[in-house]
């Protein structure tokens, strides 16, 4: 286990973890602020090749007759708005499926993700490696062994609280990760160009800070870790998930692993 002294030179898990919730609001204003503009996007590329909407007896408005300057308006709109979304989110999207982009304008979010949506992006990351061979990535899962009843100090705050767990492996897991809450108390990470040796790195690295951050947060006492690494533990998610669940250990096994190493 730490030592007091290693635990003291290193900020406490509380203290950080007012930046990923600062991270969680900055992306819902920057994920509302991209549906906006797809909506408005979407709209006007629909007005300008289809014209103005028909009446109820299906036929065009009389009355009104689309001008060429409405159109050149529109044309400039969904043009730019096109343009806005390739230069500003699409560099994000990229390694997205189609039906997460759907997903994520109706209302999903990508800093903390549904269980669909991280087998949707498992499943996806499966077929590019497999089509492309490109490099292993791993899958860590982290269960908890209970839910304890956490304080709720204001009532905007309360959301936040129920999510503790998941913010907390949020600010341990680099930039680049997936973490999802998952079914019955469990966080899966998708560490992307994460071989065997950077899964056990990264496991234990994690199993430090939620070591650290028992004192805190008592849910993550006795929580387990396991870890899955593609093409060697299985090419398919099912495959990765029952293995990573399979090999997982208690979290201090690891810290006395990595002491004894």
């Amino acid at each position: 286990m730490r030592t007091k002294e290693a635990r003291l030179e290193t900020p406490s898990v509380r203290s950080t973890l007012g930046g990923v919730v600062g991270q969680i609001r900055a992306e819902q204003r920057w994920l509302n602020l991209m549906r906006l503009v797809v909506g408005g996007t979407t709209i006007s590329w629909a007005l300008f090749f289809a014209g103005m909407p028909w009446s109820n007896a299906g036929v065009p408005l009389p009355s009104f007759e689309m001008s060429s300057s409405l159109r050149f308006v529109l044309l400039i709109t969904a043009t730019f708005g096109s343009c806005a979304y390739w230069i500003v989110w699409r560099p994000t999207l990229r390694h997205e499926t189609s039906w997460e982009f759907i997903r994520v304008v109706f209302g999903a979010t990508l800093v903390i993700r549904t269980p669909g949506q991280f087998k949707s992006r498992l499943g996806a990351e499966c077929g590019r490696r497999k089509a492309g061979g490109e490099d292993a990535f791993s899958l860590l899962t982290i269960q908890l062994a209970g839910t304890t009843a956490r304080e709720r100090e204001a009532d905007d705050e309360r959301e936040l609280e129920r999510n503790i767990p998941a913010l907390v492996v949020r600010n341990i897991a680099r930039a680049g990760d997936v973490v999802a809450e998952g079914p019955d108390g469990e966080i899966l990470v998708l560490a992307l160009r994460a071989s065997n040796d950077g899964r056990e790195s990264m496991a234990c690295r994690i199993a430090g800070r939620l070591d650290e951050a028992t004192e805190s947060f008592p849910v993550f006492d006795g929580a387990r870790i396991g870890g899955a690494t593609y093409p060697d533990d299985g090419l398919r998610p099912r495959d990765l998930l029952s293995a990573a669940r399979e090999q997982a250990i208690d979290v201090r096994s690891y810290l006395e692993t990595d002491e004894a190493a």
